[in-house]
């Protein structure tokens, strides 16, 4: 399988690679392949074997079309890298609260900013971008628990993850 590098692997990129054999195997329908993030130089995702790529496409997808929901207030794009994580996390993740039966009227405005795939290979691994009036913060908590931020262009996000969903609606498997 030779990868593919959508992105700039310093900034935010995507890696991937299809595996024809598999995706044969499944009649074409499905593309499988193994996929990393890039965030600042750092790999996120496991390498844990083949993995749906059109399941990580569609969550980019619903991602991208989620970008309006992703604007953040002033004082949320203030915040350090650990308190906007942390704040994120313990909105959607419940990760602070001692009532866990409750929801907290957090989880719903916050869920938009969490942008890694429900996938095998990002279990340990979560993944939020924050618009904020000129720039996006990417915050990544690698499976090491260490968070890494990029600050991205307006969009870049969206445009990287696009061209992924692109190149994964036209990829053609080997006969």
């Amino acid at each position: 399988m030779m990868p593919t590098i959508i992105g700039e692997k310093l900034r935010f990129a995507i890696e991937y690679a299809v595996d024809s054999v598999q995706s044969k195997e499944n009649h074409q329908r499905f593309r499988f392949g193994e996929i990393r993030f890039w965030l600042g130089g750092n790999s996120i995702g496991d390498d844990c074997g083949p993995t749906s790529l059109g399941s990580v496409a569609a969550h980019l997808r619903a991602a991208i079309d989620d970008r309006t929901l992703r604007w953040a207030s002033p004082a949320l794009c203030a915040l350090t890298t650990s308190q906007l994580f942390e704040e994120l996390d313990d909105g959607v993740y419940a990760t602070h609260r001692t009532d866990l039966l409750t929801q907290d009227p957090r989880e719903e405005l916050y869920r938009a900013f969490f942008v890694h795939p429900p996938v095998d290979v990002f279990d340990r691994s979560k993944i939020v971008v924050v618009d904020c009036v000129y720039f996006q913060r990417m915050i990544g908590r690698l499976s090491d628990n260490r968070l890494v931020e990029v600050r991205l262009a307006l969009g870049e996000f969206e445009r990287v993850a696009q061209e992924f969903c692109d190149s994964i609606g036209r990829s053609s498997i080997v006969q």
